[in-house]
């Protein structure tokens, strides 16, 4: 069994004197041990630039043969 994890990041980046609230959203495929979303999830720990303030998730069964063009590993 496969599922499509969607994520939206919530974070605050700080330039000088501009602060700046925004939303990241990533869609990951990943199994039901969760590897993948596990790894990302880690991956979060190391930025630096960014002060992340929530992250909420929700997840949807899929099939290998589902075709989903938005699926990436890159934050958008």
């Amino acid at each position: 069994m496969f599922y499509l994890v969607t994520y939206a990041i919530n974070f605050v980046k700080v330039n000088d004197e501009n602060i700046k609230e925004d939303v990241a959203h990533v869609r990951l495929l990943d199994t039901a041990n969760f590897a993948n979303a596990n790894s990302f999830l880690a991956s979060l720990k190391q930025v630096k630039k960014l002060r992340i303030t929530s992250v909420e998730w929700d997840l949807e069964e899929c099939s290998w043969f589902d075709y989903y063009e938005d699926i990436s590993n890159t934050i958008h």
